[in-house]
């Protein structure tokens, strides 16, 4: 049974129900000699079925066969079977399959994440402000996406495979003729057969892709009046797909997989997916009563593997060799000798398009997308590719331009690949944009547990619609409900949709507790409420860099709710100029569906400088200057050191209202109270540890993390203040879909000392 919530559709490619047979000794290197009169030449097929990461394990029993000269005629897959018998039909070998496998990130493919460093700046500030997966397309309504999965970095894989045979005709032309299932959502048979459709001519990248495409987990392929799905609903072992090709000798390779735990406990989603497999493995029968005696049916063992463990990729390879060596008497009946063979590969290698070995030269890029300020921005994002040739070093150049342009948050997918025009080779970009590629909303999920004993919720959600008013722009709002509550909107508007340059008008409106603690005891509690317009002109260097110059005007009214009147002060004018520097270069890690949580490497600061006019309890005007910086660095597999710092100052000015900065609480000396130290300025430095100790198996994310740290504070001005606080921090991190949340203590001096937990961006 498969242990992740996001493999459960995987199942519909695993077969249920297997026939059992032993395992073979370790492969055998060399080649077996076949004793006896060879038999007439039969056309063989090769049928190959899915099963997620167990498909993998077609690469070995096809290595057998190229080993010992079994020929292969016609190939038949579905799903990753389609994927592995795809790459053989086109001329791939076994040693090829299997270092591209090896190169594949799967975790990247299956879970369709762009690397953190490709997002856009913005997006960027979508994922750390609030750090969980869930998003909503807002389309005539609220709705949830067609799949987890948009397919486009499984797309990439496929145009690159597939990239050689841009001009083929008909699958027949390929060096082995192929054919691959899938099910058309559209069409309504009774005859459970005809409701496959059976791929021989067109793209052979959309037929891979419409084959592989698992319901909930990639979305469906569109095609004019059809919509299709993964082929393992219907035919899971297409045997019937290679006798219609003219096979005349079937070999099915056949994955047994992991029997059901009669005890196992199953949520709703895994149930779900084990009744699938039920189903499939009653197509999977279905085929294999299809096989006549003289037909080899090759049963792989892989009972003690998951749908999902691609890293294992060595292992089930090996699987797949040793169950053809366990039936070599019935394979090796039709193995070519040395001369038979020479004049077969030929063949084969006279089907191999130029394209494959000489790397053809675009002389044109078109872009396809109906949207014309859509095509002319992925046009500025794209290299100029005409005229040179169109060789692996291109492509990867390519491919990270179209991650990129997918990280802007537009696109669910791009892709590439080659076309003719007027007898002319050039370079075709597709893409599909986004179930909310013009509005998308964010669930927000806050708790700040600083103190356990009366935690602060906020829900909320924010709203981002593009291209209103213009291509770039945004018009991003935060609505927050609970502890703190209020609307803060902005429209982001480049000066024209190429520029760098932007104007960014604001609204704010927000209540939140402003608490006062010495230790775990309350000493006050306020209620801030603020009101403001604000007007900025930024520019944005690159996707990791932004500049913000501003002026922000309006008013501030601090409430006393309970305790003591520490601030002698209520309400007042609030008036900032500011110029605001954001640095963004962290990397995170693309294992499961990890949000961006803990940064592997990287630097990040942001830096501030501030001319307040008027400010709440001020008498004059005065100056504040804050920084915080960031650095993060990898250490093995999942580990990661980490020195945060960060001071601030009213840089020789007196601000006698409301102090400008304030330390103590979960963000900065977590062992103090919340408030604990407010002052005009300070100094804090933080240095830590963090450990990945496990992958949440399920669908929503994640991973659980131990952390450790320590910390120093200097308030200044402050009487009877500690000349430097400090206090170490351990606990442990859950990752989850909704957000990371912390849980563990602190421990400081002068008896400091808490429990606390907190859901919302750590870091």
């Amino acid at each position: 049974m498969a242990t992740r919530l996001a493999m459960i559709a995987a199942l519909f490619c695993l077969p249920a129900f297997a026939q059992t047979g032993g395992i073979a000794s370790q492969p055998e290197a060399q080649v077996v000699q076949a004793s006896g009169p060879q038999t007439p030449r039969q056309k063989i097929g090769l049928v190959l079925e899915g099963g997620g990461a167990l498909g993998l394990a077609h690469i070995g029993v096809v290595r057998w066969l190229e080993t010992n000269h079994v020929p292969v005629d016609y190939v038949a897959g579905t799903s990753m079977g389609a994927l592995i018998g795809g790459m053989y039909a086109m001329g791939y070998s076994p040693d090829e399959i299997h270092e591209l496998v090896s190169e594949i990130n799967w975790d990247a493919v299956l879970y369709d994440r762009i690397e953190y460093g490709d997002l856009a700046f913005r997006r960027k500030e979508d994922q750390r402000t609030y750090p969980n997966s869930l998003n909503f397309a807002f389309r005539k309504g609220l709705r949830l996406p067609e799949a987890f999965n948009a397919g486009h970095q499984v797309g990439l894989v496929l145009d690159g495979i597939t990239r050689p045979y841009w001009n083929l005709k008909h699958f027949d032309d390929l060096p082995i003729p192929f054919r691959c299932v899938a099910v058309d959502m559209v069409t309504k048979k009774e005859d459970v057969f005809d409701r496959d459709y059976v791929f021989k001519d067109g793209s052979l990248r959309m037929a891979l892709r419409a084959s592989m495409s698992i319901p909930g987990i990639f979305s469906p392929v569109h095609d004019e009046q059809k919509m299709y799905i993964d082929g393992g609903v219907q035919d899971n072992l297409p045997v019937r797909v290679a006798l219609e090709m003219g096979a005349d000798v079937i070999v099915a390779i056949h994955l047994k997989a992991t029997p059901i735990d009669p005890n196992a406990e199953l949520s709703a989603v895994e149930l779900a997916g084990e009744a699938a497999s039920v189903v499939v493995g009653a197509n999977e029968n279905r085929s294999l009563t299809l096989l006549k005696e003289s037909d080899v049916a090759i049963t792989v063992n892989l009972s003690d593997f998951k749908s999902n463990e691609y890293a294992k990729f060595e292992t089930l390879i090996a699987r797949g060799y040793q169950a053809a060596q366990a039936v070599k008497e019935k394979l090796l009946a039709h193995r070519l000798d040395d001369a038979a063979w020479a004049q077969y590969t030929a063949q084969r290698a006279a089907r191999v398009p130029a394209d494959k070995t000489s790397p053809p030269v675009p002389r044109f890029i078109n872009i396809s997308i109906d949207d014309h300020a859509l095509r002319d921005q992925v046009r500025q994002e794209l290299s100029d590719y005409s005229g040179r040739p169109f060789d692996d070093a291109q492509t990867d150049q390519l491919e990270r331009e179209l991650n990129r342009i997918v990280g802007t948050g537009k696109f669910a997918r791009v892709g590439y690949g080659l076309t003719q025009r007027d007898d002319q080779t050039g370079l075709n970009i597709t893409a599909t944009t986004r179930d909310y590629a013009r509005a998308n909303i964010k669930p927000v999920i806050e708790i700040n547990g600083s103190d356990y004993r009366s935690p602060l919720f906020t829900l909320g959600a924010r709203f981002t619609a593009f291209d209103i008013g213009g291509i770039g722009s945004e018009w991003r709002t935060d609505v927050l409900l609970g502890s703190r509550y209020g609307l803060a909107t902005e429209y982001y508007r480049p000066l024209k949709p190429s520029s760098h340059w932007f104007v960014a008008p604001q609204i704010t409106t927000e209540s939140s507790p402003f608490n006062i603690y010495r230790r775990q005891d309350e000493l006050a509690h306020y209620q801030l409420r603020t009101i403001s317009g604000t007007l900025e002109v930024g520019y944005i260097f690159s996707r990791n860099a932004q500049l913000r110059v501003g002026y922000e005007g309006g008013g501030a009214k601090l409430s006393e709710i309970v305790g003591a009147p520490l601030l002698p002060f209520n309400s007042d004018r609030i008036g900032t100029t500011s110029v605001k520097f954001s640095l963004d270069r962290l990397n995170f890690s693309l294992h499961i569906l990890e949000a961006p949580v803990i940064p592997r490497n990287g630097v990040e600061w942001v830096s501030k400088f501030q001319w307040h006019d008027a400010s709440l309890g001020a008498h004059r005007h005065f100056a504040t200057a804050e920084s915080e910086l960031g650095v993060f660095k990898s250490v093995g597999e999942s580990g990661s050191l980490y020195f945060k710092a960060s001071g601030g100052s009213t840089l020789g000015f007196i601000n006698d209202g409301l102090p400008s900065f304030s330390l103590g609480g979960y963000e900065r000396m977590a062992a103090y109270g919340i408030n604990e130290f407010l002052t005009n300025q300070f100094a804090y430095g933080r240095a830590g540890y963090l450990h990945r100790i496990y992958a949440i198996p399920s669908l929503p994310g994640g991973g659980f993390y131990l952390t450790a740290a320590i910390e120093m504070g200097k308030p200044y001005g402050i009487p009877n203040a500690p000349n430097v606080a400090k206090d170490g921090v351990a606990g442990v991190i859950l990752d989850y879909a909704f957000g990371p949340i912390f849980l563990g203590g602190s421990w400081g001096e002068s008896g400091h000392r808490k429990f606390f937990f907190h859901l919302g961006k750590q870091f």
